[in-house]
């Protein structure tokens, strides 16, 4: 694009140089005709410079689209984390009470030690999950920033 820009620039300088030499009647219509060129490049390069903008503008707006959605996901895995950082409180709460009791039974102790184990893992397969969602979201924003 920007050689045809250079190579139309080009063009259009030598022939305004054709255009200033003294005329004649058959000097005065090809002066007429070349204008009429002249013309007609300047108004091709205005409309594939305006091509190039609406493509841009399009492709800048289903980036800020995509990083809406991206951002909206970040927010939903955060509660996630929140939610399950919760249920491991509720769970090591229950086992400090079972700890405590000391009837408690050995059986409702495993319980807790293993719902506790399993929110945990969930919680830390959550936060490799939102980390590896971070940096994706660092490569957005950063490939949108170059635009």
């Amino acid at each position: 694009m920007e050689d045809q820009v250079k190579a139309l620039k080009a063009h259009v300088s030598s022939l305004k140089v054709q255009v200033s030499a003294p005329a004649s009647v058959p000097q005065e219509e090809e002066k007429n005709m070349l204008n009429a060129r002249i013309a007609g490049i300047q108004a091709k390069l205005d409309e594939e410079r305006q091509k190039a903008d609406s493509a841009d503008a399009a492709r800048k707006a289903a980036d800020i689209k995509l990083q809406e959605k991206k951002n909206k996901d970040l927010e939903e895995m955060d509660k996630m984390i929140n939610d399950l950082n919760a249920e491991v409180d509720k769970a090591q709460k229950q086992l400090d009470t079972a700890n405590d009791d000391k009837d408690g039974n050995k059986a409702m102790k495993q319980k807790y030690q293993d719902e506790l184990k399993s929110v945990r893992t969930e919680l830390d397969q959550e936060k490799k999950d939102h980390s590896k969602t971070q940096l994706m979201k660092g490569k957005y924003e950063k490939d949108i920033a170059e635009i």
